[in-house]
This record gives C-alpha cells, sequence and structure tokens, in this order.
C-alpha cells in the first residue's frame, strides 16, 4: 500500500512538474509573439497620416499568439497574473492594430496607368473577366495596368507533377489592378497578367489570377 501511495505522489508531483514546465513555455512564447506584435504595429502607427499607406498585422498573426496564451490560461488559469498582464497586452496591440487597419483603408489609392503598350486594352479586358469570374455580379469601377512594361521570366521546370519531362518555359507578365464592389463592400485587387511563349516564337493567350485584395473607399476609387 504504501509504495502505491508513494507511486501516486511520485506522478501527481511529475504531472504538477510538467504542467508547470509547459505553463512557462506556454507563457514565453505569447510574450515573445506580443513583443514582436506590438513593435511591428508601432512601427506601422507612425506611418499614420504620413502618406505611406500602413500595412496592418495579419489576422493570423494575432491568432497565433492568442493560441500560446490561452494555452498557459489554461494550465495557470485566466487569473493567474502573468497572464492577466499579457492579455492586457495583447487587447492594447489589437486595438492599435484596428487603428492601423481603418487608416490603411482611408490612405488606400488606386495606381494610374502606367502601361504605355498596344496591349493595354486587352490586358484590362483579361483583369476585368478575371476578376468577374472570381466574384460573380460584382459591380467593376475602375481599372489600371500598373506595369509600365512587360517583364520576361525564363525558367526551366517540371511539366506537371509527375516530374517525368522538363520544359523550358518563358513568361511575360505585367500588374493590373481593378477595383469593385460585391454586396456593400468596396476592394482593390491587384492581378496578375501573364502569356507564355509558344515553340513557334509567338505569344499564346493572356492568363492571370488575382493576387492581392486590399479594403478602398469607394471616394477613393478615382483620387
Amino acid at each position: 500500500m504504501k509504495d502505491i501511495v508513494k507511486d501516486l505522489e511520485y506522478q501527481v508531483r511529475t504531472f504538477d512538474e510538467s504542467c508547470a514546465s509547459m505553463a512557462k513555455m506556454y507563457l514565453g512564447e505569447a510574450d515573445q509573439k506580443l513583443e514582436y506584435l506590438g513593435q511591428r504595429v508601432d512601427e506601422e502607427t507612425k506611418k499614420i497620416g504620413s502618406g505611406d499607406a500602413p500595412l496592418p498585422m495579419s489576422k493570423d498573426a494575432f491568432e497565433d499568439a492568442r493560441r500560446s496564451l490561452d494555452s498557459a490560461a489554461g494550465l495557470l488559469g485566466k487569473d493567474n497574473a502573468q497572464v492577466v498582464a499579457l492579455d492586457k497586452e495583447y487587447r492594447s496591440i489589437v486595438e492599435k492594430n484596428g487603428k492601423v487597419i481603418e487608416a490603411r483603408v482611408s490612405e488606400t489609392r488606386m495606381i494610374p496607368d502606367k502601361f504605355s503598350g498596344g496591349e493595354k486594352d486587352d490586358i484590362k479586358e483579361k483583369a476585368e473577366e478575371i476578376l468577374q469570374k472570381k466574384s460573380p455580379g460584382i459591380k467593376l469601377l475602375r481599372t489600371t495596368v500598373i506595369s509600365p512594361d512587360w517583364k520576361e521570366e525564363s525558367v526551366v521546370e517540371w511539366t506537371d507533377t509527375t516530374r517525368t519531362a522538363l520544359q523550358h518555359r518563358v513568361t511575360r507578365y505585367v500588374s493590373a489592378q481593378v477595383s469593385g464592389k460585391s454586396n456593400g463592400d468596396t476592394k482593390l485587387y491587384t492581378i496578375y497578367i501573364g502569356k507564355n511563349r509558344r515553340t513557334d516564337g509567338t505569344w499564346g493567350e493572356l492568363h492571370g489570377h488575382v493576387m492581392f485584395t486590399d479594403p478602398i473607399l469607394e471616394k477613393n476609387v478615382d483620387k
């Protein structure tokens, strides 16, 4: 019986020690992640009103920090002094990031046309087609081609996922921006437009995809 009691006491002790060690680890992770987030948000906050649109931290970064903090709280309790302090810091950074988000939206502008080539209209048409396919029913507001000229990429790559054959691909590409309104929200879409060189030296049809999406105020679309 004494051996059983000793064994149970040992298991309880080692469990407590393990929990304490895990809690310390999670607190350390949360502290490091919040320090990084805080520094970045402070840097972007300084850009507000400067004409340089600030860049808010991503939702994923905050969720990652929140997971570490919640894991520590699960072991130590929400009333633990360290948990409470880090939670307060987390909420403060979230609030600051919210102001950065608001500032970025208010300061976001479309880049005007820079492309002077003869295919500008075709590029715009393709960019609008890509966006309408991605967001059926969207109301198009303005389209610009923000690259001054084609850029060229030459690579040797596998023809497919089986990796049984290689090909030499030459692609010319530009970037376009399209603003559109859907369900009351106005957004700015940055779109990749490319064309591949055929074996006979001619260029294939235009293709592309949406690279970035940013909120924009409708009144700023034509500014």
